[in-house]
């Protein structure tokens, strides 16, 4: 069986767990079917795929996984990005990865140390119960580890990703390991292109969501996705959410120099994209889009979650910028 063929039939058995164990819109489970849920993962291998050392093309089968799970969840799709990121560069320096997470900060210096900052914060997703966290800067240049018992919950508010029990901490300089450079700004790469596709998924469950809405609702003894103008919309959602797929294409099959830029450019779309299409799926529901009972409220929270979590868009910009015109003196 080709590598191809070996993941597709993986997806297949991570797609059927996810239509079982994540109604499209329940936004936090509870206690008995997040245990279930976790059970599952572990046993069909998905918590464990990030520190998967033999795995050819680890990083397709990560960013495909994560889309798959978002189409039903995007924060879990969340919480499985952040973990696999972690995963991933605690492997490259040989230090156990069984349960970790991974987050960005602007309280990290370029060279990995805390900066004197009484406000520095990082948002983490703890439904997986991480014991670790690997914390990136800002930039994406320099990161740390640490262990998740010396980071303070702040206790925020917060609307997003709320299946993801994310939870706000202010960072401290204790316990706290700087990573190799190197790892630091693959573990960032790593991040970024797997919340792209957390971004892609969670797109295209809205316009799943949206197209079988548009089939069963009926106006006037017609579905309304016979109605030109929905059909427009809707048509829209699909180029928007079949750009970022192509652009996520792009950089996992980059290699050297070009991925990074790949990757950036796949996350510039899939930001904007993700919430123009959960904006456009409450428009395809009319009054319906606004309560809580349908899910596409709930998916536009989230999309502007998982836009605020990639790294900042004008950073991105500007390192695409870079890339075109050559930095600027």
């Amino acid at each position: 069986m080709s590598a191809d063929a070996d993941l597709e039939e993986y997806l297949g058995v991570v797609r059927r767990l996810a239509e079982e164990q994540l109604p499209v819109g329940e936004r936090v489970l509870s206690p008995d079917r997040l245990g279930t849920l976790r059970r599952l993962l572990d046993q069909a291998g998905v918590l464990e795929l990030g520190a998967e050392t033999e795995l050819d093309g680890a990083v397709r089968w990560l960013s495909s996984v994560i889309t798959t799970i978002a189409r039903r969840s995007p924060a879990i799709a969340f919480a499985l990005a952040s973990r696999y990121a972690a995963q991933r560069a605690l492997v490259a320096i040989d230090t156990d990865a069984t349960s970790a997470v991974a987050g960005r900060a602007a309280g990290l210096d370029d060279a990995g140390r805390f900066r004197p900052i009484e406000d520095s914060d990082v948002a983490l997703p703890v439904v997986l119960d991480p014991a670790s966290v690997v914390i990136l800067d800002g930039q994406g240049r320099s990161g740390v580890i640490v262990a998740r018992s010396f980071l303070r919950d702040k206790e925020v508010a917060r609307s997003g990703l709320d299946g993801a029990h994310l939870r706000t901490f202010q960072l401290s300089r204790d316990g706290a390991a700087a990573l190799p450079a190197p790892v630091a700004v693959a573990a960032s790469r790593d991040l970024e292109l797997l919340l792209t596709a957390a971004m892609l998924g969670t797109a295209e469950g809205a316009l799943q969501v949206s197209e079988d809405y548009a089939r069963e609702r009926r106006q006037f003894d017609a579905p309304i996705g016979s109605f030109a103008g929905l059909r427009a919309i809707l048509a829209e959602m699909r180029h928007r959410a079949g750009a970022v797929r192509g652009l996520l294409e792009s950089a996992l099959t980059a290699e050297g120099v070009q991925s990074e830029v790949r990757v950036l450019e796949a996350s510039a779309a899939a930001g904007r994209a993700v919430v123009q299409v959960a904006i456009d799926a409450i428009q395809v529901h009319g009054g319906y889009g606004y309560i809580e009972e349908y899910p596409v409220a709930g998916l536009l929270r989230d999309a502007v979650s998982l836009r605020a979590a990639a790294l900042p868009r004008r950073l991105v910009m500007a390192r695409l910028a870079d890339d075109r015109l050559g930095a600027l003196a």
